[in-house]
């Protein structure tokens, strides 16, 4: 009795196409749009009214309070060696 034939392997089907891509989700809103109102405690609302204040006026007098230590120290009799 003569050896049965090894039967072929059936064809591979063709793959399936692949799927369309999911559409691209929407743009975040900007950050102003949902973003929360600023609210400053009273604490940090009279420390930056205070810096500001000091801001403006030494602006106003560039070099005023280094001038003032300079004249007291020019003004301070020089030192001299007692004999």
């Amino acid at each position: 009795m003569p050896p049965e034939p090894i039967p072929e392997p059936a064809p591979a089907p063709e793959p399936a196409p692949a799927p369309p891509p999911a559409p691209a989700p929407p743009p975040p809103p900007p950050p102003a749009a949902n973003a929360t109102p600023f609210e400053m405690s009273k604490a940090a609302a009279i420390a930056t009214l205070a810096f500001d204040l000091i801001m403006i006026c030494s602006s106003t007098f560039p070099g005023a309070a280094r001038q003032g230590i300079k004249q007291r120290v020019r003004s301070r009799a020089p030192l001299t060696k007692q004999a």
